[in-house]
């Protein structure tokens, strides 16, 4: 198991170097020991790309150089895409920021919400919240990073895949900067080095190894020459990089393979279910248990025992040093219990059962195993 290091390892504090470099008010303690010295800074966040699955390739000489140049970060918890990209543009830990997975109870709004289309699930449509007059600030209200170094003079280009710049999470998360969209791997990187005459930070989100890894594990042959390529274009790119400039990759989880057999379909445990007030939310692999009420937590914690001993059960108190704190009104939207796999079994309860994408998933995260929590951080000052 990998705890996440918010003392100055995580990308929490990355945020705050980022900040600090551009003279902001910083929300969290900075990275230890790294210096941003461009009066320029692209940062590029590749998803999913994690540091175990980097050192399973160490023998391509594009790896080998990259690993070369980084160190490693730890993400957040959970190890999560909405909740990373989350406490990225916020600078702030998920304890305080509260986006605590994909699907998260919203106690304001009485409704389970996919944080990352801003759908009511199940069966919702994309910007659901926002179309149905709900305020997008009460699931997070403080301001971005963006926001921060826009108070300072520092513009801001977030470059992300169409479809996404506008819409969901993205209320959220870009505050503050000029979002614009790509079409393709090669149309983001002239994006974003077009994007650099204007604006003093540039942020690049590239999706396409998270893809991969879900689809087929991160073990597969195809995470493997899609890495390899990732790592020889983001190289060459490294190359054309503007003097004066800071160039930043890293990522905002890796993934774990999972075996079928791994596979725990939770509604085929009545007797579990008995015990929740709602349905298991969350992610796969820290699934959040609303209990009926606090008396079953130790029966809950037997069945857990008895059934699914491959599975630790956290508390909101023992919980609170993975989130980084957690404040009442992030509390307040959480179940009783989370539960953590040791190894790399999967929990899913399937709130659309039509939609069983997820059971047929050949790489998860959101978890504590350092493949899903151990990150690069490459800098390159020029």
């Amino acid at each position: 198991m990998m705890i996440p290091r918010y003392d100055g390892e995580s990308i929490v504090n990355l945020s705050n170097s980022i900040l600090k470099a551009f003279g902001a008010h910083e929300k969290a303690n900075p990275l230890n020991d790294v210096e941003l010295h461009g009066n320029k800074i692209i940062l590029i966040l590749v998803d999913a790309l994690g540091w175990v699955g980097l050192e399973k390739m160490s023998n391509i000489d594009d790896v080998r150089w990259f690993l070369g140049k980084s160190r490693q970060l730890t993400s957040v918890f959970p190890s999560v895409t909405a909740t990373a990209l989350t406490s990225l543009s916020t600078g702030v830990t998920p304890g305080m920021h509260g986006v605590l997975g994909t699907i998260l109870f919203m106690n304001e709004f009485g409704s389970m919400v996919n944080t990352l289309n801003m759908s009511i699930a199940p069966s919702g449509s994309r910007d659901d919240v926002l179309n149905l007059g709900h305020d997008l600030g009460q699931l997070y209200h403080d301001d971005t990073i963006f926001e921060e170094a826009g108070r300072h003079g520092i513009k801001s280009a977030v470059v992300v895949p169409k479809g996404i710049g506008g819409s969901g999470i993205s209320h959220i998360l870009y505050k503050g900067a000029n979002v614009l969209e790509y079409y393709t791997l090669f149309d983001a990187l002239t994006t974003s080095i077009n994007a650099m005459d204007t604006h003093q930070f540039v942020y690049l989100y590239l999706t396409h190894l998270d893809t991969i890894q879900h689809t087929y594990g991160p073990s597969s042959h195809h995470y493997g020459y899609a890495l390899i390529e990732t790592m020889h274009i983001l190289r060459r790119f490294s190359e054309k990089l503007p003097n004066n400039s800071s160039l930043i990759i890293t990522a905002d989880h890796g993934q774990i393979d999972v075996e079928p057999e791994k596979v725990v379909d939770l509604r085929k445990h009545n007797e579990l279910l008995n015990y929740l007030s709602l349905p298991p939310f969350g992610e796969p692999r820290a699934l959040q248990l609303k209990l009926m009420d606090k008396s079953h937590v130790e029966p809950v914690k037997d069945y857990f025992k008895k059934f699914l001993p491959m599975v630790d059960l956290y508390d909101l108190n023992q919980a609170e040093t993975l989130l980084g704190g957690l404040n009442e009104k992030v509390r307040r939207r959480m179940g009783d219990l989370i539960a953590v796999p040791r190894d790399s079994t999967t929990l899913i309860y399937l709130l659309k059962p039509s939609d069983d994408k997820l059971m047929k998933f050949r790489g998860h995260h959101a978890g504590l195993s350092r493949e899903e929590m151990a990150i690069p951080l490459f800098i390159m000052n020029k």
